[in-house]
């Protein structure tokens, strides 16, 4: 009977030894990347300049600036296959990350692409591990959204879930429009452009994103954010920006043909066009002050382009607990476009204010979309992007 409980106690001790030996994930602070294999990472990342545009060459360019070398999760699936997830300087604002994939067999890099963790109550580490155990198909408890980027800043697409398990998929589609609308010649061929969300119970809900022609001087075709349409229908769904969805026939589904797309050329100028979030110190001014209580005034640019920026105004006020000052409160106070606006038109349709107060630091969370407009090879162009900005302030400051 010994003979057998000790046999048992040793199998069961080589057992969680061998489970252990499994886990081959490596966290931030366990290893470091040496001289040779930052600069592998960095050639790699460098290598896709060589296939994109100038507003695409910035983002790379952004990526290798920014990447935190001790801040990062290496895991691998059960095949071998590898993720290395890095976090970039500023994730701490906008929470992302880039994510480096290499085969088991040579360990050279195959594949990068960035995400974006919706959710302020995980701190940087634990998004790492997501991440990560997400592409290994390990476990999660997470409840909020993940957007996926390509490096050059494209969406491919947006997941959400609740306590692990996920809910939707939101992917972008075009629906090419056959009917009559107005201002539309018989030559010219519009699309519309939608965010659609495929929900776990199979259903599917629309947002209208913009409107693209395929045809010499398009007019704009959107009036308060919706098409002008006189009559008829939309059909010919087809996948459009990367993702997948559906399954093959109707919403979602690749049946029809894939429409034209403005040129890579026109879609760069515009997206450069219209810049992108930025979180740089303007200015922190006391605006009263008391031994008990202080008032401060933080303006910042929270969207900047070549000719133009938009910058905000937050209040802050902290107040002194047991000799310590402590932030009260954080409230949107304004926000202005400064510069000049040269080759097309920029619009601030949307914005919305989100601010979270800790007990010594706050931060000041900005949704906002911009409209677009530029001529490009003779024909006007015009999207809309939403965007992410933050801005973090401490009680000391």
């Amino acid at each position: 009977m010994k003979s057998l409980f000790k046999a048992t106690a040793l199998f069961i001790l080589f057992s969680l030894q061998a489970c252990k030996k499994q886990d081959k994930s490596i966290r931030s602070g366990e290893t470091s990347f040496s001289l040779t294999e930052k600069q592998q990472i960095s050639n790699y990342l460098g290598s896709k300049k060589e296939k994109t545009g100038d507003s695409g060459k910035t983002a790379i360019d952004t990526i290798l600036h920014q990447i935190s070398w001790d801040q990062y999760y290496i895991a691998a699936d059960d095949f071998g296959n590898k993720i290395t997830v890095f976090a970039l300087k500023n994730s701490l604002v906008n929470n992302m990350f880039v994510l480096l994939y290499s085969g088991k067999e040579d360990g050279i890099y195959k594949g990068a692409e960035l995400a974006v963790v919706n959710n302020k109550d995980i701190n940087v580490y634990s998004k790492l591990e997501l991440l990560a155990k997400l592409y290994t198909n390990k476990e999660v408890l997470f409840t909020g959204s993940i957007e996926y980027y390509r490096i050059t800043r494209e969406f491919m697409y947006k997941q959400g879930y609740a306590s692990g398990i996920k809910e939707y998929t939101a992917v972008r589609e075009c629906r090419k429009k056959t009917s009559e609308v107005k201002n539309i010649t018989e030559e010219e061929t519009c699309y519309n452009v939608y965010l659609v969300t495929y929900w776990s119970d199979g259903s599917a809900t629309y947002d209208f994103l913009y409107s693209y022609c395929v045809a010499p001087d398009c007019p704009d075709l959107r009036a308060n954010g919706s098409l002008i349409i006189s009559s008829g229908n939309i059909e010919n769904v087809v996948e459009c920006g990367g993702g997948s969805g559906g399954n093959g026939s109707g919403p979602g589904g690749t049946n029809g043909e894939i429409p034209p797309q403005p040129s890579e050329e026109c879609m760069n100028n515009i997206i450069s066009f219209a810049g992108s979030p930025v979180s740089q110190t303007i200015s922190s001014t006391t605006v009263s002050s008391t031994p008990e209580t202080i008032e401060k005034k933080y303006n910042w640019i929270f969207h900047q382009a070549a000719t133009w920026h938009y910058h905000s105004t937050e209040r802050g006020i902290r107040t002194k607990v047991n000799n310590e000052w402590r932030f009260t409160s954080l409230t949107h106070q304004s926000h202005a476009r400064e510069g000049w606006v040269v080759g097309g038109t920029i619009t601030l349709s949307s914005f919305n204010a989100h601010p979270t107060v800790g007990i010594y630091n706050a931060i000041m969370d900005l949704d906002y979309t911009i409209e677009a407009s530029v001529v490009c090879t003779g024909s006007p162009l015009n999207l809309s992007f939403t965007y992410r900005a933050g801005k973090s302030f401490n009680s000391i400051h």
